[in-house]
């Protein structure tokens, strides 16, 4: 978390005004997403875009945007990413990005106890130990998107301001392909669909509603599936499943609405499957596949050559190799 006091204001400015220009590697962009996710708060309270803020207002932002502000006894700044344990396990690199094999049980980014043990810090960490990082760098390299803790796959980081704007734009307008494999309750029918049903989001329960009505506050979602495999014996089918809508727990709340919830998974699942789900740690699904999109030279300056280019992940999903599947 780094905690700004703000000083030498003439008058009150919009929040992401005021942030813009006193980090200006940080793309717009990014300091949108990150008021949108309630990242950062201030004096204590979480702000939303077009917040104004003014003298001894304290912003607090909770991201890897910045090292910590604390300083070891050479006068540099700590890097707490060094702390991170393990290796990163990476399918792709070049100059701006590197794709990644995300474990399951590892948290993609800090939450508010700062944690270290992160997806982030592991990939700060990889990227100092290349002496692509130094301590007085005025950018942080980041990942770009997100998956829950106990979900698998690739994720893709960004090693510069520029590529980072650049795979904003390609997430925020849903430009990306990418297919998940997981595994759900029952022998699902047809083998293959195009669904569609509407999301409602409690951020405040951390939780999403479906429902085939459409609500004031609610949202469409488009799953695709692919049956892969019935298992007809254990009762179970693998999927292969592309996200047209990219929302909140869409796969993992989607798939219990229709009454096949995935093996492992205990927030939405009813009732029924519970003790069928205690003999597993994880929730079984895994970020399989990334495709980008023909990109246009001149949109997409930064990342145009990765037109077309398909990332798999390297891992075989734990929930593939159990023995009632075989």
């Amino acid at each position: 978390m780094k905690k700004i006091i703000v000083k030498d204001l003439v008058n009150p400015v919009r929040i992401e005004n005021y942030l813009h220009k006193r980090f200006p590697d940080f793309s717009r962009a990014l300091i949108f997403k990150l008021l949108r996710l309630k990242k950062i708060k201030v004096n204590k309270v979480r702000c939303k875009i077009a917040t104004t803020i003014q003298n001894d207002d304290v912003i607090q932002i909770y991201h890897d945007l910045i090292f910590s502000s604390k300083q070891n006894k050479n006068g540099k700044k700590a890097m707490p990413f060094l702390q991170t344990k393990g290796q990163l396990n990476v399918v792709y690199e070049d100059q701006n990005i590197v794709v990644i094999d995300k474990p399951v049980n590892l948290i993609c980014q800090p939450g508010n106890d700062e944690s270290v043990q992160t997806l982030q810090n592991l990939f700060l960490k990889y990227l100092y130990s290349k002496n692509e990082l130094h301590w007085n760098d005025t950018f942080t390299p980041s990942i770009c998107h997100r998956l829950d803790q106990n979900t698998a796959g690739l994720i893709i980081a960004a090693k510069n301001a520029l590529a980072l704007q650049e795979m904003y734009e390609l997430l925020r307008n849903r430009m990306l392909t990418k297919l998940y494999e997981c595994l759900i309750y029952g022998l699902i029918e047809p083998k293959a669909k195009t669904l569609k049903a509407y999301l409602t989001k409690r951020s405040d329960l951390n939780l999403v509603s479906i429902s085939n009505k459409k609500t004031l506050d609610s949202k469409e979602i488009i799953t695709k599936y692919q049956v892969i495999q019935h298992f007809v014996k254990a009762k179970m089918s693998l999927l292969l499943v592309e996200l047209t809508t990219g929302r909140t727990h869409q796969i993992r709340a989607h798939f219990n609405f229709l009454g096949h919830p995935l093996v492992g998974e205990t927030k939405y699942s009813q009732a029924q499957f519970h003790q069928a789900n205690a003999q597993f740690k994880f929730q079984a699904l895994h970020a399989k596949t990334i495709i980008f999109p023909h990109l246009d030279r001149e949109q997409f300056k930064q990342l145009h050559y990765l037109s077309n280019m398909k990332f798999e992940s390297r891992m075989i999903p734990w929930f593939q190799k159990l023995p009632f599947l075989k």
